[in-house]
């Protein structure tokens, strides 16, 4: 004689084309396994470089990071007008500090510094501006002997360290 089974309750009645599917965790667990392994290998990592820090002297010499020596000023010229500085000479790095007003000259004026070599080829344009003042710093990447050329109808201020 056969026992008899115990009832399961019915199935949901639903319309044609649905159906029932089960809820799968997999990219939530895999998500969740994930960040704890990322979790794990940060406090590894931090458990390792702080017990890599001894307390016995070295034998290497401590690193001493000294300043850098202060730019010397190369040039200190104020004018108006075209004006040609004299030469200077640099060994490496160098600045041109500038500054122009034209309030004396009543309205906007233009400001230019042109850098030339020492052999007098133009090496470049340090300043080019219209305005009514204005003030800026060109830096220069290259040693050498040079000269500047400043023209404007406005007052001006040159200073070049190095």
């Amino acid at each position: 004689m056969q026992q008899p089974s115990p009832q399961q309750p019915p199935a949901p009645v639903l319309p044609p084309g649905y159906e029932i599917r089960k809820k799968g965790h997999f990219w939530r667990n895999a998500g969740i396994g994930c960040a704890g392994l990322i979790v794990l290998f940060i406090i590894i990592g931090i458990a390792a470089s702080s017990g890599s820090h001894s307390n016995t002297p070295t034998s290497s010499s401590p690193a001493t990071t000294a300043a850098p020596p202060a730019a010397k000023v190369l040039l200190d010229k104020t004018g108006s007008g075209i004006n040609q500085t004299p030469k200077f000479t640099t060994s490496g790095d160098w600045e041109i500090d500038w500054s122009y007003d034209c309030s004396n000259f009543g309205s906007n004026g233009n400001f230019v510094i042109s850098v030339y070599g020492g052999d007098g080829t133009l090496r470049g344009i340090a300043a080019n501006q219209l305005g009514a003042k204005g003030s800026d710093v060109s830096n220069q990447h290259q040693g050498g002997t040079y000269y500047l050329e400043m023209n404007s109808e406005c007052d001006w201020h040159v200073i070049v360290k190095g």
